[in-house]
């Protein structure tokens, strides 16, 4: 969705339309977290940690991922 809006939507609104690097660098710093969580999410799978606590760094992984999701829909990913 990210990578959509880069390439295909440009940047209007109040916030983003007098200022377009702002918004190509809120969806850069998107994506490159979503690259991170990804590995993240493929480290708590093979780590050799205990069942709790990758339970608990999953939640927290989850919970951050949703932000990142709500972040996207607000600029408007959702159209």
């Amino acid at each position: 969705m990210d990578v959509r809006m880069a390439l295909y939507k440009p940047p209007s609104g109040v916030v983003f339309d007098h200022n377009k690097f702002a918004y190509y660098v809120i969806l850069t710093i998107i994506f490159v977290f979503s690259i991170v969580e990804v590995f993240t999410a493929f480290w708590i799978c093979k780590s050799s940690l205990t069942y709790r606590r990758r339970l608990w760094i999953g939640g927290v992984l989850l919970f951050v991922s949703i932000w990142a999701f709500g972040a996207i829909l607000s600029i408007g990913g959702f159209a």
